[in-house]
């Protein structure tokens, strides 16, 4: 049993009046999948890049450590401002699960057995915005 720390450092998303932002939020995502007979593809290639972007920094800062689970996740999410909701920004849950489970295998499973639930506790750091992940192991039953 231990904490696992990733770190998703930098800027990869401008938002409405070129704000610059770790990742998207929710309501970002959203405005996307309504674009006319495009919105499925760019929606599902937008959240592919950002879980890439996850997966990159897990590969990189966890290597080929593997977490049995279950686990509580947190994000501390490190915004320039207090402009976004909580709740939006917690969309960075999906994107980094998947890009835990999925794409690096670091675990097994996103599913409810493997992963109990998660916080995300907003920050704000307008000269160093960043999202720093917690994955601590619980007691299995």
């Amino acid at each position: 049993m231990g904490d696992f720390k990733v770190i998703i450092q930098g800027v990869y998303f401008r938002g409405n009046k070129k704000v610059q932002r770790t990742f998207p939020d929710w309501n970002d995502f959203i405005k996307e999948c309504r674009i006319p007979n495009r919105g499925a593809a760019i929606s599902n290639a937008t959240k592919k890049k950002y879980q890439k972007i996850c997966a990159d920094f897990i590969w990189e800062q966890l290597g080929s450590t593997k977490i049995e689970g279950p686990v509580l996740i947190q994000y501390d999410c490190f915004e320039i401002d207090n402009g976004r909701d909580i709740g939006n920004i917690g969309f960075v849950d999906k994107i980094f699960c998947d890009a835990l489970c999925h794409d690096v295998r670091t675990m097994a499973d996103d599913n409810p057995n493997n992963i109990k639930g998660f916080a995300v506790i907003h920050h704000v750091d307008a000269e160093n915005p960043r999202i720093e992940v917690t994955i601590r192991e619980l007691k299995k039953r």
